[in-house]
């Protein structure tokens, strides 16, 4: 814990309230909320007003999905590289109105905070010949007076410097590491070599006892039991 306090102390030590967009942190998001956005509450926010956030609560709260939503925010980066509609498990747009999310940060070009709104759109193009569809396409849109957003500022044609012709603002390019801990250790890893062995299952001597009996139940469809 004393580790963790001396981590958060340098932290607190090292951001400028007024400046830290420019010196510090800079590709810092300020807050990202949710119009319409898988299960999470309509028009939920989450502010970032700390260079560390912590995301805490139990299986199918909308963790991931708010990681989805920030590694999917940059230029040249998609939701769908994680989050993708089956037929076993289909994206429904709820409310009439496809799923989204807006995302706050700092335009260096503009000189001040603008937001960015990416959505879920159908994509059906034919190119060169070929009729090419995506179910999970998500683009950036114009700006959604109906969200409070505000435009880029567009005279004689030119806009304001970091927006574009179309009123929306430019999207921020930057690297984005996304790390997935399921991805790393597959669920045997996890579950043999880094989790105690649960409660309430008496009957089982050991890990590996279970396992076998989870390996026999499985072979035997026929055959039922507690894993």
């Amino acid at each position: 814990m004393d580790s963790t306090n001396k981590i958060l102390a340098k932290l607190e030590k090292n951001i400028s309230p007024r400046k830290s967009h420019q010196r510090n942190f800079p590709n810092f998001i300020y807050n990202i909320r949710f119009p319409a956005y898988k299960n999470l509450e309509p028009h939920t926010q989450l502010d970032f007003d700390f260079p560390l956030t912590v995301l805490v609560g139990p299986n199918g709260s909308g963790k991931s999905s708010v990681l989805h939503a920030l590694q999917g925010a940059p230029r040249d980066r998609s939701v769908g590289n994680y989050w993708f509609s089956t037929k076993l498990d289909p994206i429904l747009e709820g409310r009439g109105k496809p799923n989204c999310f807006i995302y706050e940060y700092y335009n260096k070009s503009a000189k001040k905070r603008v937001e960015v709104i990416k959505l879920r759109v159908k994509y059906d193009k034919i190119l060169n010949g070929e009729r090419r569809k995506n179910p999970d396409y998500w683009e950036p849109k114009r700006v959604s007076k109906e969200y409070g957003m505000t435009e880029a500022t567009v005279s004689s044609g030119v806009p304001e410097p970091g927006g574009l012709k179309t009123g929306r603002w430019e999207v921020p390019k930057t690297n984005v590491l996304y790390l997935d801990f399921r991805s790393e250790l597959s669920a045997f890893d996890q579950y043999f070599y880094f989790q105690k062995k649960p409660k309430g299952l008496k009957r089982y001597k050991s890990k590996q006892d279970r396992i076998r009996s989870w390996v026999k139940n499985r072979l035997n469809p026929l055959m039922s039991g507690p894993i």
